[in-house]
């Protein structure tokens, strides 16, 4: 966890607490998950065609992009009825397929 702040892929609340116990949502989840492929400095190229989500008004400001980036770049989907669900917590489930996805980019972009 020092090692990612540090780095600014994660950042804490805005209290000045982190809360590392404390369940991470969907838009938590791309924001870090884009902070580390900026970091890493891989090209973000959009690889798809954004979506609107219906309940994009839900969507915190510092997530908004994090969120349509991972969706173009692949990583995240939508839920039905065009929802996005940014502040519902993610599920092992869906955190594991975020991240399975993000190492099959990965792997794929070094055999282009």
């Amino acid at each position: 966890m020092a090692w990612a702040s540090q780095n600014g892929i994660v950042g804490g609340h805005d209290d000045g607490t982190f809360g590392p116990d404390q369940p991470i949502t969907r838009e938590q989840t791309c924001a870090i998950f884009l902070r580390y492929l900026k970091y890493k400095g891989y090209d973000l190229d959009l690889l798809a065609e954004k979506a609107s989500f219906g309940d994009e008004a839900n969507i915190s400001q510092y997530a908004l992009e994090a969120v349509y980036l991972c969706q173009q770049f692949g990583l995240i989907q939508g839920k039905p009825d065009n929802v996005f669900d940014p502040k519902t917590n993610s599920t092992r489930a869906e955190t594991c397929t975020v991240f399975f996805r993000l190492v099959g980019a990965i792997l794929g972009s070094l055999r282009s």
